[in-house]
């Protein structure tokens, strides 16, 4: 059986993602076309249906990396700041964004919360 660490995510996630969009198991809020990803981007995403791929995303991160939390999500989205002539620090993804898609994904039956767990 094909496990996702077997397959590329770049082979994997796009008909994932467009699986959750025929589904209607995510959807984007209103304020998806304004957010960034993250403190460590300058703009926001470009693409117009980024919300689905990011979720098919999480939704692969979860499987692979089994329960986890925001906390950890936003690590795994995160990068470098850059801060002009100082030294690149590491910056966490949003954890608003990653929380939304989480709930979105609970309230489609595609994961489950466990308390205390992440």
């Amino acid at each position: 059986m094909t496990h996702p660490n077997d397959v590329p995510p770049s082979k994997l996630l796009p008909p994932l993602a467009a699986e959750l969009k025929n589904r209607n198991a995510v959807a984007p809020p209103p304020w998806a076309t304004f957010v960034k990803t993250g403190v460590h981007k300058q703009r926001g995403p470009t693409a117009p249906d980024w919300w689905y791929l990011r979720s098919a995303s999480v939704l692969r991160k979860i499987f692979v990396l089994g329960t986890v939390g925001t906390e950890r999500l936003a690590a795994e989205y995160g990068g470098k700041r850059d801060r002009g002539s100082a030294p690149y620090h590491a910056r966490s993804g949003s954890r608003a964004v990653l929380r939304e898609i989480v709930q979105q994904l609970e309230k489609s039956g595609l994961v489950r919360a466990y308390k205390n767990q992440g």
